[in-house]
């Protein structure tokens, strides 16, 4: 059986989406943006990314919710473990 080889499923140049996405996420929770549209605002931004700079097909925009999926998952990770109980 094959290994599954994470690393080779992550194209390295696309790969700098996330942060682009992270340093997005960021403008905006300072803005006067309301955090419940931040998400959704990050989403459309990766399918976009996805769409440009990965593929510009269906796989593409997949690929930029992926990376916007992996931006909202990480930041949020952190402020949990950040937070004190």
């Amino acid at each position: 059986m094959e290994q599954l080889n994470l690393v080779d499923m992550v194209d390295h140049p696309q790969a700098m989406i996330v942060p682009a996405l992270f340093f997005l996420g960021y403008l905006l929770k300072v803005s006067v943006v309301p955090d419940k549209w931040i998400v959704w605002i990050l989403a459309a931004a990766g399918m976009l990314l996805g769409y440009l700079f990965v593929a510009s097909n269906p796989n593409g925009i997949l690929a930029g919710f992926i990376y916007a999926s992996v931006t909202v998952t990480g930041h949020q990770g952190y402020k949990q473990i950040k937070k004190k109980e």
